[in-house]
């Protein structure tokens, strides 16, 4: 008995090595199948869905011809970026008697946002790449946008960067130029908070980026204090104005496009802006698009838009919603059916600009907006607690009033009613620029030519004998006088 158990636990031991022998076996011959069918198509969406990204055509026949010219790669994602760049692109291309040649790349952040307004300004665009993907994150969407901007790098071998503002298609061109060994011009450099999460992630993208640019183009005198605390070289630095304000200049100039009239006629707003003009109505332009406002923040913005319209019978907003899904869900859950609020899709350049030019107040999350309304003489209330665009508030012509829904309503009743307030927040001002700030950094890319081409310039920071000091003390000091 003893031995025939004996042998039927060997037979049960043999069997299980047999057994575990087959599903490995198994295992191992599946795994290819999973990887080539299941795991390759999840990591081809998120980095890189085909290797042909982009097309790029070199305009120059000749490595001669690349050698005597200055090559600038102006890199936009946003339509933000686009209405500021656009001023540039075209003082560059009035450059070429002198050897300037720009390269217009499109990363696509904005894909459907920025084709209408690239129409509006006839810009032509050498690089279109396939940034976006459906379901991305912020670091998915950082990864893939680096390696494609390396690849645009290694195509073009531009001699100079240029980038606008703080989204993640400048910060993405930065550092790939950075590690291509690519000088980069900062357009719009200085905006600070100092709080790393208001903007997010705006803030964090535009401080990088002022450690990795060789130029840099401030708006304002307050901003090129900001980049020399920081230990920016005063010779690396410019104070130029803002590229908006010169987009805007010539926006206004235009004649009504066939689009604006489409606006007006198919969302209804001929009746309101014929009230407006016949001061029957006041008309106030809303956006709120910010991602540190989605989610409660949002409703508690909506809320106070319902709460105004009910106190005021004759108050019109009208409300060009941003495409992102968290706004759009917000802004028709709360203020599709309610009575004068108009949802718009979100607009081109040219129609925002009409809306500006025809409202009462502007209140908005904007940067880009808090510049333009002042030279429109529009009174600005900034859905949030802390602007980088401190200058109108000191001007006057803007007011910080957060997402606090009893505040907004106070402070928009007491502009509204009180004609005092309301006259001195509506003043015309240029704190952001007087339009000629594109000539004014082109001038300076151009003086600059030689340095760029035989890669003289360099980014980095200088510190002055304190700071120095300071860290000579702390490198010379043991952890426990340091802490």
């Amino acid at each position: 008995i003893s031995l025939s158990s004996q042998n039927h636990q060997n037979h049960n031991k043999k069997t299980l090595r047999k057994q575990r022998h087959v599903f490995f076996l198994l295992l191992f011959s599946v795994l290819p199948f999973i990887y080539f069918y299941l795991a390759k198509p999840i990591e081809q969406t998120f980095l890189a869905q085909s290797d042909e990204l982009f097309v790029y055509d070199s305009p120059f026949t000749t490595s001669e011809a690349k050698r005597e010219t200055l090559v600038v790669l102006c890199v936009m994602g946003t339509r933000p970026e686009a209405i500021k760049m656009a001023p540039l692109i075209w003082e560059l291309k009035k450059r070429r008697d002198k050897n300037i040649y720009p390269i217009v790349c499109v990363t696509g952040q904005h894909k459907d946002l920025i084709t209408s307004f690239l129409k509006l300004f006839g810009l032509e665009v050498h690089i279109f790449t396939n940034l976006m993907v459906p379901g991305q994150t912020l670091s998915h969407l950082t990864v893939r946008g680096l390696r494609i901007m390396d690849q645009v790098l290694k195509s073009v071998t531009p001699d100079l960067v240029l980038v606008q503002g703080d989204t993640t298609t400048a910060l993405c061109a930065s550092l790939a130029s950075f590690y291509n060994n690519v000088p980069i011009g900062h357009v719009e450099a200085g905006l600070r908070t100092y709080r790393l999460y208001e903007p997010f992630p705006e803030e964090f993208n535009r401080q990088l980026i002022s450690t990795l640019a060789s130029f840099h183009f401030a708006p304002t005198a307050r901003s090129a204090r900001y980049l020399l605390n920081e230990g920016i070289p005063s010779e690396n630095l410019f104070v130029t104005g803002n590229t908006v304000i010169d987009s805007l200049l010539w926006v206004l100039k235009l004649p009504i496009s066939t689009e604006t009239r489409n606006l007006i006629r198919n969302f209804n707003l001929g009746d309101v802006l014929d009230k407006v003009l016949k001061k029957e109505s006041r008309m106030i332009l809303l956006t709120a698009h910010r991602r540190e406002n989605h989610g409660p923040k949002l409703k508690l913005i909506c809320q106070a838009i319902v709460n105004l319209v009910a106190r005021n019978p004759n108050l019109v907003f009208v409300f060009p919603v941003h495409p992102n899904p968290e706004v759009k869900k917000a802004a028709n859950m709360f203020l599709e059916n309610v009575k004068n609020v108009f949802l718009v899709p979100s607009l081109g350049y040219e129609q925002l600009a009409f809306l500006m030019n025809h409202s009462e107040i502007i209140i908005t999350d904007s940067g880009g907006l808090q510049e333009e309304a002042s030279v429109l003489s529009k009174p600005v209330l900034v859905l949030r607690d802390h602007t980088e665009r401190p200058e109108g508030v000191e001007e006057g012509v803007s007011k910080l009033v957060g997402t606090d829904p009893e505040f907004i309503v106070k402070t928009t009743e007491s502009l509204l009613n009180d004609q005092k307030i309301f006259a001195a927040m509506s003043r015309k001002a240029f704190p952001y620029g007087n339009g000629t700030s594109a000539l004014q950094i082109v001038d300076i890319i151009e003086s600059q030519f030689r340095k760029i081409k035989e890669k003289k310039v360099f980014p980095g920071k200088v510190f002055d004998e304190q700071v120095t000091s300071d860290i000579s003390y702390f490198l010379s000091s043991d952890k426990q006088s340091v802490s």
